[in-house]
């Protein structure tokens, strides 16, 4: 009912949209048209509402049982990315204003925001920028070089050991070979860049699954607006390639929102080699365990406004572990979500609605827990936090060039 409820709130949004547009004379096929779809596909986390929290910061702290390190965090505004402390200080963040990164685009600054990033070990960051493109910034935040296409990027990245960009893109068409579309629609690539942000190829995900036999999975795909909506981009490294032939060193694992679908992409033969679906709804950050088993962000497969995170077997569908919060500790992100299993077994959870990072054991017990101070004005978006991973400092050589009393400190006191 939610879905439909969702479906018919975003059918009448694209069709004031379409009004509004024709109203000003605009052919709908025109660039105006082009960004309305593409913010329409964005409004669900554009719009997100965090509730200020009276605890912000680092709520509680358990030094023993956490797993140590410093958190790379990426959140809606105002702050971009940033590093932090376990225990809530920030020792590092990067900056760069929308004029300087793309001043060509100035009807999209509105809309400016960072989404995902991958982090070098020099310090260097490239960040997503929905419906802008991509940028590489250095450690100072000193631009680097910006990618913007006619594939708009969206979501999520990553870059292999060689250096080469894989980034989810989208771009609107018409029409569609083989498809009777009823609208424009927003297709769904993957885009592969040079280390230097330079084009190389364009893969399309619908063409993926038709090219494979699971293109029936295609069969409930509506025919108009956001269809697929990818929400993650893994490269998987091959360790299990032994044991799971679809985990070969290449092959791209990606989430389908709006099919519920994850699946394995072998971006050489353009196919599907591996596919799920009917254990969650509106999934986020699947990832390859090294176990072979699957962790994924569900946010919306429980009854009453539950969120999950779970652990599967991708041969078995046999679910073995699983985080859903409680009565005292509620668990809901609709629109987005991540979740990262870290060296001593815990599992650092982002409730990215909220504003809300935590690290649970595999008991389930909470010993961390971070609610994002850095938020917009009352009653707007902005404390929503995309994504937040636990890094070991030492393996990033920029931290260690930083001020002395910049430095995070890991033997401390636990905070309350």
């Amino acid at each position: 009912m939610r879905k439909i409820e969702f479906s018919c709130f975003a059918l009448i949004i694209l069709q004031l949209s379409i009004c509004s547009l024709r109203a000003e004379g605009i052919d709908e096929s025109g660039k105006k048209r082009s960004d309305s779809l593409a913010r329409l596909a964005a409004l669900p986390y554009l719009q997100v509402k965090s509730p200020p929290s009276k605890n912000v910061g680092v709520t509680h702290y358990d030094e023993e049982s956490a797993y140590p390190g410093v958190n790379l965090c990426v959140s809606l505004c105002p702050l971009r990315a940033f590093i932090m402390d376990m225990e809530g200080t920030i020792i590092h963040k990067w900056e760069i204003e929308v004029p300087e990164a793309w001043p060509e685009l100035k009807e999209r600054w509105d809309d400016y925001n960072w989404r995902n990033v991958h982090l070098f070990k020099n310090g260097d960051l490239l960040a997503v920028c929905p419906e802008m493109g991509l940028m590489k910034v250095d450690r100072d935040s000193r631009l680097l070089w910006t990618y913007t296409g006619n594939y708009i990027a969206h979501h999520d990245l990553d870059v292999d050991e060689n250096g080469t960009i894989y980034l989810l893109t989208h771009k609107e068409v018409h029409s569609y070979p083989g498809l009777e579309l009823t609208g424009p629609i927003l297709s769904d690539y993957i885009t592969i860049l040079t280390s230097r942000g330079e084009e190389k190829e364009q893969i399309s995900i619908i063409d993926c699954f038709r090219n494979s036999d699971y293109a029936p999975m295609l069969d409930t795909m509506k025919m108009e607006g956001d269809i697929l909506h990818t929400n993650t981009l893994e490269i998987i490294d091959g360790d299990l390639a032994d044991q799971f032939p679809f985990f070969k060193a290449g092959f791209l694992l990606i989430a389908v929102r709006e099919l519920n679908i994850i699946a394995i992409i072998d971006p050489k033969d353009k196919k599907i080699v591996w596919a799920l679906t009917g254990l969650w709804r509106a999934q986020h950050h699947p990832t390859v365990l090294p176990d072979g088993n699957i962790l994924l962000f569900d946010n919306c497969g429980s009854a009453n406004r539950k969120s999950k995170v779970m652990e599967f077997n991708p041969l078995t569908q046999e679910i073995v572990w699983v985080y859903q919060g409680d009565a005292e500790n509620r668990f809901y992100s609709r629109y987005s979500g991540s979740c990262h299993r870290l060296p001593n077994g815990n599992t650092l959870i982002v409730e990215s609605d909220s504003g809300r990072a935590f690290e649970v054991t595999p008991d389930k017990n909470i010993v961390w827990q971070f609610n994002n101070p850095y938020r917009g004005a009352p009653g707007e978006g902005g404390g929503s936090i995309y994504e937040v991973i636990r890094i070991n400092p030492a393996q990033y050589a920029f931290l260690s060039e930083l001020p002395d009393n910049s430095l995070p400190r890991l033997s401390t006191t636990p905070s309350k």
